[in-house]
């Protein structure tokens, strides 16, 4: 079965030759297999691993971001046992068993091509993100690429430029729940960007640096996750009126230099990183 593969043997298919043919009758069988594997997965287990198909390829997962957004998105339950993040743990090492999900391997010694595993991030095989798009293809909306179509109504959305309204990507702004940026760089965002999105739950501009969050990001009265890194000396006040945000992040937010008096009125926030600003 493909849980037993290791990373070595995943790069030695990668770089195989069977995918200088596509649609090689090697790479259905591959894809079928992999698709098997997905099959008998469990239903909470088949969301959250779909839900990685909106990073972009390479991207490398925060484990514990990663956790924080599939409960943000109500994937995961708690019971009286055990809470989301230790059951958010067991998805991981359920999703790690499959390969599915490897730990980042960076390089330790250039000279003995030695590597270390990071096991507080995460990667995806581009074959195995490739299979979670497929499986998220009606629910999944990507600002670049085949995988756009402005016309579809879709939950989940990964897009490269933050300085535009929603409406430039998707007839249907309000019915997306997470939203990812990627390779914006230092942008500023449009004033209006997010006020279409109003059941918004999951907002990531971790791959941006954004010149300040707008004043809209207040109407986003459903968002449990927010995690951006902004280059001004303060964050809207409206931010403290977004009962419902579990999860903030400012980290790299080096110019600020202050948070609003009343961000000790969000009763709910559970989890605020202020690391490196």
């Amino acid at each position: 079965m493909l849980a037993e593969l290791t990373s070595d043997e995943w790069e030695s298919v990668r770089k195989s030759n069977i995918w200088n043919v596509s649609a090689s009758e090697y790479t259905d069988s591959v894809l079928s297999s992999l698709r098997l594997t997905y099959s008998y997965m469990p239903s909470h287990l088949k969301l959250c691993f779909a839900y990685c198909a909106i990073f972009p390829k390479c991207h490398k997962m925060v484990k514990d971001d990663l956790i924080h957004q599939w409960n943000s998105l109500g994937f995961i339950e708690e019971t009286d046992i055990f809470s989301t993040e230790q059951l958010g743990e067991r998805y991981i090492s359920q999703l790690l068993g499959f390969s599915f999900l490897e730990y980042y391997s960076r390089l330790h010694n250039s000279a003995t091509g030695v590597h270390h595993e990071d096991f507080t991030h995460l990667t995806m095989h581009d074959l195995v993100l490739d299979l979670a798009r497929l499986v998220l293809v009606d629910d999944f909306i990507m600002g670049v690429s085949e995988w756009s179509n402005s016309e579809r109504s879709c939950r989940y959305a990964l897009f490269n430029d933050c300085s535009k309204k929603l409406e430039s990507y998707t007839d249907y702004p309000a019915k997306i729940r997470a939203l990812c940026f990627f390779d914006s760089g230092r942008i500023e965002l449009h004033e209006d960007a997010f006020s279409s999105a109003k059941y918004l739950r999951v907002l990531d501009f971790t791959e941006c640096v954004i010149q300040r969050l707008p004043e809209s990001i207040g109407q986003l009265k459903q968002l449990w996750y927010l995690n951006a890194r902004v280059q001004h000396h303060m964050i809207p006040t409206c931010i403290t009126k977004l009962f419902k945000l579990i999860y903030l992040s400012l980290c790299g937010s080096s110019a600020l230099m202050a948070l609003p008096d009343s961000i000790g009125h969000m009763e709910g926030l559970m989890y605020l990183d202020l690391s490196g600003c």
